[in-house]
């Protein structure tokens, strides 16, 4: 009685008996109605023509599987319909026709397939007592009917990478409700537009700066209005400071140039002389750059063909090289170099500081400073400290001579890495309270180094200003004085927010923002990472689409 009270989803059917093995659980049953309905003609029939055993698959019990041996009778149909002359009894509260799951099993595994997906809801199911495979709940998934579409007022849209680089897809996002609404499989304005013509035309389309998005929206709803996202417009105008700061490399160098540098020219000639001879039957392991190199060669044969006459395209089939790629070393000036890594111990930062003060007073035991910076708050590991003073050693590490009256080598004059021009750009837009004293210190230097800058800087700090407070009577002159700038950069950033212009003004007008579709497209990325990128874009779909 204790197991028949369990499996209460068999009200209506007569329990014969009950297994119980160690691993799974047998519980006969068969149907009490002593007439059935023909599914043809709908006439009831008490004749019994033969009867058989169903084995289905139930919901787990007490870890265990349990498994069902429904008994169905075949009746004979009153009328004889041609050409069925028997059929069997249905079991429509318990078990779907030809079905070797019951009813609360297949609502349990739809609900496995969409949150876990294949391996994961296979692995768990089996944990649970469930036997399925992965393609069966895969196969459950793409079997489910799509949520029904509502008509939303608003409307964001947004892409996620399918493969990163190579394919896109876009995300619609509810924005009164913050739910998706459907994915598509590629972002271009055709398939927006045809999305957008089957369904009521929203109100409001958010989107960032894509130029299919605009058309796509532009075609498919052309009453709409469509708000370009501020917070893709402020990362344009930082990217504006980027590319000029890029052609500046020498003024990124001067950030963190010692004051004393030409001093030190003579003695570092001396001391390097010393430590040659101190060194001498020493294997060298300075090992050569050769990326660099190829880099550098690349850079010089660009420059040596745009000087011969050479148009960027040409350049670029030539060399094998992407237009962009030549066109950036060509506004760069010289050789780029490719900036040291971003972490807490750059230029600039605080422990970067302290290090390099504990370092230039004799302190070069990288587990010793590491255990300062943890004293004083830093957090990161000692591989971490060992890569930061790595370039301030003044060569490999070598064997050490036996002889006690060997020289040691010099100790070398102590830089911090040059900052990349992204960095350079958080530098310039950081409030003045909130950089430290040296950060404080190479601002300056850079803008001294590159009075260009400063007048771009300004600008750019003026239209965040009005995109953050919503100034829209400042906008129209900001911009018509941006168009007349005399560099190349901030007349391209103006051309771009002329021809989008409405949309740039509606974002300074509306409060809405591309801001809720960031989660969703966040919540794609984590379902796409859980089928390690090789479901199809249908399953994806399902999933996102059923989870929310």
């Amino acid at each position: 009685m204790g197991l028949e009270a369990a499996l209460t989803h068999l009200a209506g059917l007569h329990v014969e008996h009950i297994e119980v093995g160690p691993d799974e659980v047998v519980v006969a049953v068969r149907a009490r109605a002593p007439t059935a309905d023909c599914p043809t003609c709908r006439q009831t029939s008490r004749r019994v023509h033969s009867r058989y055993v169903r084995r289905v698959a139930d919901l787990p019990l007490a870890g265990r599987r349990v498994r069902l041996h429904l008994q169905i009778r075949r009746f004979r149909c009153r009328d004889g319909c041609w050409p069925r002359r028997t059929f069997a009894e249905p079991v429509p509260t318990l078990v779907a026709r030809s079905a070797r799951h019951t009813l609360p099993l297949q609502d349990l595994l739809r609900d496995l397939g969409p949150t876990l997906g294949g391996r994961p809801g296979a692995r768990f199911a089996r944990r649970q007592g469930v036997r399925v495979s992965r393609t069966t709940l895969l196969r459950r998934v793409r079997q489910l009917p799509d949520p029904p579409t509502p008509a939303c007022s608003a409307l964001g849209v947004d892409d996620f990478a399918l493969k990163r680089g190579h394919r896109y897809g876009t995300l619609l996002v509810d924005l009164t409700t913050r739910r998706p609404i459907d994915l598509l499989p590629d972002r271009t304005a055709e398939t927006l537009m045809h999305w957008l013509a089957r369904r009521v035309a929203p109100e409001v389309i958010c989107r960032d700066r894509s130029g299919a998005y605009a058309q796509g929206a532009r075609e498919g709803a052309p009453t709409a209005v469509q708000i370009a996202d501020r917070f893709h417009v402020l990362r344009n105008s930082s990217d504006v400071l980027a590319r000029v700061l890029a052609r500046h490399s020498a003024a990124l160098k001067a950030t963190v140039a010692q004051p004393n540098a030409e001093a030190e020219t003579e003695t570092d000639a001396q001391t390097d002389a010393e430590a040659e001879v101190a060194t001498v039957g020493v294997r060298p392991t300075a090992p050569v750059d050769e990326r660099r190199q190829r880099r550098q060669a690349r850079y010089e044969a660009v420059v040596a063909l745009y000087e011969a006459g050479h148009s960027i395209t040409a350049i670029s089939q030539e060399l094998h090289l992407a237009r962009a790629t030549v066109r950036a070393y060509l506004r760069a000036g010289q050789f780029p170099e490719r900036p040291a890594r971003r972490t807490v111990l750059g230029a600039g930062a605080r422990h970067g500081a302290y290090l390099l003060e504990r370092w230039q007073a004799g302190c070069h035991e990288a587990t010793v400073l590491w255990q300062e910076l943890r004293e004083r708050g830093f957090t990161g590991p000692l591989r971490l400290v060992q890569r930061a003073v790595a370039p301030w050693r003044s060569a490999p590490r070598c064997r050490r001579p036996r002889s006690d009256t060997a020289t040691s080598t010099r100790s070398p004059r102590s830089t911090l890495p040059v900052p990349s021009a992204q960095q350079a750009v958080w530098l310039l837009l950081t409030p003045d309270a909130d950089l430290t004293r040296d950060q404080h210190t190479m601002r300056s230097r850079l803008l001294a180094a590159a009075p260009a800058v400063e007048t771009v800087l300004a600008l750019v700090q003026q239209f965040r200003t009005i995109v953050r407070t919503h100034d829209h009577a400042r906008f129209q002159p900001w911009l018509v004085q941006a168009e007349a700038s005399s560099t190349r950069e901030v007349r391209a950033f103006a051309a771009t927010l002329r021809r989008d212009q409405a949309a740039v003004e509606a974002a300074l007008t509306y409060a809405w923002s591309s801001g809720p579709v960031e989660g969703p497209v966040t919540r794609v990325k984590v379902i796409k990472r859980q089928m390690y990128g090789r479901g199809n874009f249908d399953l994806l779909r399902k999933r996102v689409l059923l989870a929310s």
